[in-house]
């Protein structure tokens, strides 16, 4: 299907720089064993590159295109809210400074999650790892609690050294789909950490996900062709080396991350980030068909505490991601609710700001056609003649046309005065410390629970010794 911006002589043009890029400059990799091998499979080695041929990019692109085709939806979209648990810090309610996670307020943190998600109707997760256990162990000692406050879910692992005790805690889970993502290290160099995880367990993962957060203009070049073309030169060099290495399918995503250069940060939550996520989706669109089943949404923020920055960066991300949704017909997910910093610090109070953003954008997708039943004569003659405030269609109707939020108000100048000049971040923070003050239930049964402990308190063992 062809892309808006991505039309098919722009893409055959991206197409065929990538597969130059492969065949002429290759994929870096710093494993002396895996080149030898691969030099064995008739791989060309230059240096420490990984010369990947035509023929092969070609075969393996056109299967993974093939596999990949997006299932028909009807109906109205979902729109879902998930929580990162990539933050070391966190920002109590009423405060501004932020502290470093330890397990004792992740744990309390997780109550607060509970209890908002509770309160939004949203199945939220934990939100970031402690900094009183070794780094190695951050991994572990994040999905030892997630496993007991949200139940166990697939671990994301983030050190080779920990995974063995993170698959047995999964399959004490029930687990069966063990996944590692192997994000490579841009310009055209093979994942570290995920890498070396499929490497040494390969005959238990069951598949890898290759892709790579590149800046535009950093690790890119400042030209949107060609840094798609880069892109997906890396992410598919990395897919074929891995599969051919381990036999475990892999599949690619391919993406372009904003960069301000005045800051020199990643510039999420910003113009220039929704661009570049639209041209990410018109790719993704030209190169498979379709986009992905579920549109999901990173709604980070360079905001560092909760606030006008943070709540317009955010409400533009997932209006934005929305509309893309919308117009794809696809489900919606915002992944990163909570949090601030890009994805370095959680707040409650962010939490609460954004399932309110998430609950309005929710609220417009549901209310489309809640009025099909049409209005008959006498109806509508008796709201003319007397009003149509009194009606049974307006008193039925009115409570799901409405957005019933938590926070916000809509009064008017004099009604905001007469009900004592309301604040809504206020409003947000102390819901959010009533949040921050329940305790945690654990969703986990005694005897996984011993078993999960079990294997928690092995790895500590270890670790620590």
């Amino acid at each position: 299907m062809e892309g808006t911006y991505f039309t098919p002589s722009v893409m055959d043009r991206i197409i065929e720089l990538s597969f130059h890029l492969l065949e002429n400059t290759g994929i870096s990799l710093n494993d002396t064993d895996a080149l030898a091998e691969l030099a064995n499979m008739g791989y060309k080695i230059n240096d420490s590159r990984v010369l990947v041929e035509k023929k092969k990019a070609k075969t393996y692109l056109e299967s993974h295109i093939k596999a990949k085709q997006p299932k028909t939806k009807s109906g109205p979209i979902s729109i879902s809210c998930w929580v990162n648990n990539y933050s070391h810090s966190y920002i109590p309610p009423y405060e501004y400074g932020e502290e470093r996670f330890t397990t004792k307020t992740l744990i309390q943190s997780s109550g607060a999650i509970q209890a908002l998600g509770s309160l939004y109707g949203k199945k939220l997760g934990i939100c970031g790892y402690a900094s009183d256990v070794p780094v190695v162990m951050q991994d572990v000692n994040r999905y030892w609690l997630e496993s007991k406050y949200f139940g166990g879910h697939n671990p994301e692992p983030m050190d080779s050294r920990t995974y063995p005790y993170l698959m047995e805690m999964a399959s004490i889970n029930g687990c069966k789909t063990l996944y590692v993502p192997i994000y490579m290290i841009s310009p055209l160099k093979m994942g570290d950490e995920g890498y070396k995880i499929v490497r040494a367990y390969g005959n238990k993962i069951n598949v890898v996900s290759v892709s790579s957060m590149p800046s535009f203009g950093i690790s890119t070049p400042f030209a949107i062709s060609e840094a798609f073309a880069i892109t997906l030169a890396e992410v598919l060099g990395g897919a074929i080396i891995v599969e051919d290495l381990t036999n475990i399918p892999a599949h690619i995503y391919v993406n372009v991350e904003s960069f301000d250069f005045r800051y020199m940060t990643q510039a999420f939550g910003t113009p220039e980030k929704m661009m570049l996520e639209t041209l990410t989706r018109d790719f993704q669109r030209a190169l498979y068909g379709s986009w992905d089943d579920v549109i999901q949404v990173e709604i980070h923020t360079q905001a560092t505490c909760p606030g006008l920055q943070s709540a317009a960066e955010k409400s533009l991300t997932m209006m934005n991601g929305y509309h893309l949704a919308k117009n794809a017909n696809k489900d919606c997910c915002f992944r990163g609710a909570g949090t601030l910093a890009m994805d370095e610090v959680f707040s409650p109070t962010q939490l609460v700001m954004d399932l309110e953003i998430q609950k309005g954008i929710s609220h417009m997708e549901n209310w489309y056609g809640f009025d099909k039943d049409a209005v008959d004569m006498n109806e509508l003659l008796e709201g003319i003649n007397e009003s149509f405030i009194a009606t049974e269609r307006t008193s039925e109707l009115a409570r799901r046309y409405y957005n019933d939020s938590k926070v916000f108000h809509r009064y008017s100048l004099t009604g905001w005065k007469n009900a004592g000049k309301p604040d809504s971040l206020r409003h947000a923070e102390d819901i959010a410390q009533k949040a921050w003050e329940n305790d945690p239930i654990k969703v986990i049964d005694h005897e996984t629970e011993k078993a999960i402990d079990e294997v928690y308190q092995s790895a500590l063992r270890y670790f620590t010794s």
